[in-house]
């Protein structure tokens, strides 16, 4: 059977009553027949009909209407009325709609009682035909007879919500039920260690983004590979996404390390950029399996760069869910330990498939804001410079602190443990206690910050907290603790420990201690200036009151210097590395101009098989050249300009840090038209065009330096209790090995291994080996190459289709090694199904061009912010089974 639904227009407002004969059956009269207006209209508009579910229903359905919000509520009816005959198992059906009036732009209203009464009609529709929108009838129609004469708001988006129509109350209710429909972005492969649900529920005070109207809010959600896009809520900087929209998604987590990326933007339609709004980063290790999170937190629109702006809030509701805790814990282990594998070359990287340009610039601003890497702003180098200075000042603070409690006693138990320790080793003599001191302190540093940071914080007070116990009994017997029973406050125990360290518990006020505890907005974060913000304080047109809390203060005033003194530093590096770039221009033309000393070397020393560097001497000391001492060589080279010489000293700070930092951005075949979408380097000014990208790389540097002090900061303030724990049971371990290890017979052993007179022959044989072995691979090189040539000048018939092979295995070579070796997931899946072409609730088309944008996956949590924890006021935490 086939329903077809057709829509005949009048020039008359037509209404329509909706009446219920019976479980299986319905009537629509249009218009009702007690409607005075009746007298006005064509009695062969009118049209009564009684649809029944059963097999013996109608062929067809004519719904004669003008206005488009009555054709909104025809054409929800249509739907839900073949999704509820095709639960019966009937034959396939098509249901054929034709919308031919635009939308009302009006979205306010007021209320009235016949619009209260056709609400309640279609919640009542809505519930025979098993599609509910979530809210009871009677509870309904109590809140439509309270709420008439009040302002209600249209519901987006349409095709999810037609002619439905809410005041701020009813929104308020309906906001945080169950998503109808969670998009499962999950593959099923062995890597996946767990899953994570997140749904969008509202934004609150975005900016206004849009000159002409408010802004169209939809949110992208990044979490390792997967990527997903919420629908469109038009013209409010405080959208809602209600149960019935698409805002629900369920990610993989292929690791415990792993962070989730919510970006919000305002839609600007198809070919034109989206405005950027702000961005949160959650870290998954602060979440507990088995527990729901519903939490509000700030936006923001840079990664490092610190500004007291509002920019809204975004709230989200969370579960996470593993298959083993203990494989999500032991998921901190490297999968190598070959560390010069990890020096040459960075690891696979994790990435996101982009079909279009919009989704890879999107996916660009969620995962890393406006301070793009490699992208050079002043903001960026100026905060740098900021951090490097707060660092410093802490440091040398902090360290003096330390050793002034330990000499004046002020920490009793701490300057006995250094006044035991030391008397112990100068009596006994025993110097190899001292490394064994060194790790017992590195451990009680781990211990203390436990117990502060951790335990006693506002946040693990309120919220409890997984104890040191809880996390031994996962990594030895995979025994996860009860979800339902989250310990708050310390225990037994940790009370012991908190008196033995002098240390007090926070006050009674646990929701103001939380907006101004140190450390909570970024490493060495004061309190008092640098605060969290609360979900009020975080809208956009937030007006600071002076009485309620301290007003935005420059964190630049702290320190010594001002934006002059970054300016004109700045302009010294700009003239320094202008005159630089003169000198070599000048001796490159010098070169070029004449005979030189250079261009006599290449002459004299150019000959077959010889390959050796300009700046590069051969001495008679070793294989490697030295470096040579002629400064006219030096002075005159050509062949590394200003930017390759940066970009060596960056892959040298890479390798020096196992590229854990990896501060690339994205993998593309154009990659001059992604730097374009991303707008890097696209100044016209030929000065700055030719410095930005030597300062972008001068600043990439710096933020790796940053980057790792972070890490190892976050490691100890137990930003990521899982880490630190790892990190705390490997310090206890080193202490017990150092104890007890048999150091003289270890350095007896070593002497004999290093310095023996075996090493003369062992020498001796390696040269012989090497000698034999570089024989061999002249010979298979020389080898190669005349069978490739032989092939390549007169192939036989049969010798094409050899070359054929050898040509296609070494161009597939070549190719491959343009991408990801390790992103098989997302290399080999279809682009053209991708959750991200899903926009406004149609699908669109990629446009062909290979883009990926690189998601930082590393143990290390090295961001500049901290986005968690979030405003107690506004965060519910309650237990809930995995579904």
């Amino acid at each position: 059977m086939i329903f077809s639904w057709h829509f005949d227009f009048s020039m008359q407002v037509i209404p329509w009553e909706f009446s219920v004969s019976g479980e299986k059956s319905f009537s629509i009269v249009i218009p009702p027949k007690n409607d005075d207006r009746m007298k006005s209209i064509d009695p062969d508009q009118l049209a009564q009909c009684t649809l029944d579910l059963s097999d013996e229903g109608p062929t067809a359905v004519v719904f004669q209407c003008e206005h488009a919000r009555d054709l909104a509520v025809y054409s929800r009816a249509a739907q839900m009325l073949e999704r509820g005959s095709a639960q019966k198992g009937r034959q396939s059906r098509r249901a054929s709609i034709q919308l031919s009036l635009p939308i009302a732009s009006r979205d306010a209203r007021v209320r009235s009682a016949r619009g209260a009464s056709i609400r309640q009609q279609t919640s009542l529709f809505s519930s025979i035909t098993g599609s509910a929108t979530g809210i009871d009838s009677e509870e309904l129609a109590k809140l439509r007879e309270a709420s008439i004469g009040d302002e209600e708001r249209r519901c987006h988006p349409l095709y999810a919500y037609p002619n439905t129509w809410m005041t701020k109350r009813e929104i308020a209710l309906e906001v945080p039920r169950s998503s109808k429909k969670f998009h499962d972005m999950r593959q099923g492969t062995p890597e996946e260690l767990g899953s994570l649900k997140v749904e969008v529920l509202e934004c609150q005070g975005l900016k206004k983004l849009d000159r002409f109207g408010d802004t169209d809010a939809h949110c992208w959600v990044v979490c390792g590979s997967a990527a997903f896009v919420t629908d469109i809520i038009p013209d409010t900087r405080n959208p809602c996404w209600l149960p019935l929209s698409r805002r629900a998604c369920i990610l993989p987590v292929n690791n415990a390390y792993t962070q989730v990326f919510v970006g919000v933007f305002d839609d600007d339609g198809e070919g034109e950029a989206d405005d950027f709004a702000g961005r949160v980063c959650i870290d998954v290790p602060q979440l507990c399996a088995g527990r729901q999170y519903d939490v509000t937190l700030p936006l923001r629109q840079t990664s490092r760069v610190y500004r007291m702006e509002h920019c809204g809030s975004i709230r989200l509701r969370l579960q996470l869910h593993w298959k083993s805790e203990k494989a999500a814990l032991l998921s901190y282990l490297p999968r190598t330990f070959d560390l010069t594998k990890r020096m040459k070359a960075p690891c696979d990287p994790v990435t996101v498939a982009c079909p279009d340009a919009k989704s890879f610039q999107n996916v660009v601003l969620t995962v890393y804001g406006l301070d793009v890497p490699g992208r050079y702003k002043n903001s960026v180098k100026t905060a740098a410079t900021l951090e490097i200075r707060l660092i410093q000042y802490a440091l040398i603070h902090h360290t003096k602190r330390i050793v002034l409690n330990v000499v004046r006693w002020e920490s009793t138990a701490l300057s006995v443990y250094f006044f035991v320790a030391w008397m112990y080793v100068v009596t006994s003599g025993l110097l190899r206690h001292v490394a064994a001191f060194a790790m017992s302190l590195v451990f009680l540093l781990f211990l203390r910050n436990y117990l502060k940071y951790y335990v006693t914080s506002s946040f693990g007070l309120l919220h409890g907290h997984i104890t040191l116990r809880d996390m031994a009994r996962i990594l030895l017997f995979d025994d996860a603790p009860k979800p339902s029973q989250p310990k708050k406050g310390p225990s037994g125990l940790e009370m012991t420990l908190l008196r033995l360290f002098e240390m007090q518990q926070s006050g009674s006020d646990l929701r103001y201690e939380w907006r101004h505890e140190n450390n909570s907005e970024f490493p060495f974060s004061n309190g008092d200036v640098a605060y969290k913000h609360t979900t009020e304080e975080s809208m956009a047109d937030h007006a600071p009151n002076d009485t309620e809390g301290p007003p935005a203060i420059d964190t630049r005033a702290d320190f010594d210097g001002s934006d002059d003194e970054s300016a004109e530093s700045e302009n010294v590096l700009k003239s320094s590395l202008l005159s630089l770039a003169s000198a070599r221009v000048g001796a490159t033309q010098k070169m070029l101009g004449g005979k030189t000393k250079v261009a006599m070397k290449k002459q004299m020393t150019s000959s077959p098989g010889e390959n050796i560097r300009d700046d590069m001497v051969s001495l008679n000391t070793g294989p490697k050249p030295a470096p040579n001492q002629d400064v006219d060589i030096i002075a005159a080279k050509s062949d590394h300009p200003i930017q390759q010489q940066m970009d060596r000293q960056h892959s040298k700070v890479q390798r020096a840090t196992l590229h854990l930092f990896d501060d690339r951005v994205f993998l593309a075949d154009d990659k001059a038209d992604a730097e374009r979408l991303l707008r890097i380097n696209t100044k016209s000014n030929p000065i700055a065009k030719k410095l930005n990208p030597i300062l972008a790389t001068a600043c990439k540097i710096l933020e790796i330096f940053l980057s790792s002090f972070r890490a190892i900061f976050n490691v100890f303030m137990w930003k990521d209790p899982a880490l630190s724990f790892c990190f705390m049971v490997v310090t206890f371990c080193l202490m017990i090995v150092i104890l007890v290890f048999p150091w003289k017979q270890f350095f007896y052993l070593v002497g004999i291994v290093a310095l023996g007179p075996q090493n003369k022959l062992l020498a001796k044989s390696n040269t012989d080996k090497q000698e034999m072995q570089g024989q061999d691979e002249s010979f298979v090189k020389k080898l190669k190459k005349s069978t490739l040539l032989g092939l390549l000048s007169s192939p036989s018939q049969g010798e094409q289709g050899q070359r054929g092979k050898l040509l296609s295995k070494n161009a597939g070579e070549s190719g491959s090694a343009k991408g990801p070796k390790g992103n098989r997931h997302v290399g080999q899946r279809d682009i053209s199904d991708s959750a991200l072409l899903h926009r406004n609730n149609t699908q669109l088309k990629p446009d062909g061009k290979k883009r990926q944008v690189i998601v930082p996956s590393v143990p290390f949590r090295h961001n500049r912010f901290y986005d968690w924890p979030p405003d107690p006021e506004s965060t519910i935490i309650k237990h809930k089974h995995w579904e």
